[in-house]
């Protein structure tokens, strides 16, 4: 659980020095990622699923406004400020799970297996068709000469 916790508030670090809106998608989705494992680990998985949805459908379609409204960026990496923050993660976490790494792959695999167990694939299938259904009729819907965003080709 710790490790989780410590991948949060490093990929948090990270958030100050990233400038485009891409990679501030990316970390922040990791980051919800993150967040939603450990409210499932503590809490429910179903609180966690459903709190994972809504955070990140809110997250594009704040994203893809803010896409629409930037200009095309190059994405400009740097390194210099990513590799104290990525040593000092990955000693902080080679120091955490050492004489641990058992008990963790354990706790995952259980995790995995809970989750897909015979009794949830009915809503696990039935949420996967509503997702899809839910996205091939705003594709339908959606007209790009009058829509909010703007052509991508």
């Amino acid at each position: 659980m710790s490790y989780m916790i410590f991948l949060v508030i490093s990929m948090s670090m990270n958030l100050f020095i990233i400038s485009s809106p891409v990679m501030m998608l990316l970390v922040i989705l990791f980051n919800s990622l993150l967040m939603s494992m450990i409210i499932a680990f503590n809490l429910s998985s179903w609180y966690a699923f459903l709190m994972f949805l809504i955070y990140i459908g809110g997250m594009l379609v704040m994203f893809s406004y803010f896409v629409a409204i930037s200009p095309n960026q190059y994405i400009k990496m740097k390194l210099m400020f990513f590799f104290p923050v990525l040593i000092f993660s990955l000693l902080t976490l080679s120091y955490l799970g050492y004489g641990n790494n058992l008990s963790l792959s354990n706790f995952f695999s259980n995790f995995i297996l809970m989750m897909y167990k015979n009794e949830s694939n009915f809503c696990t299938l039935f949420l996967i068709l509503l997702l899809m259904l839910m996205m091939l009729m705003v594709s339908k819907m959606m007209k790009l000469a009058k829509g909010p965003l703007r052509p991508f080709i």
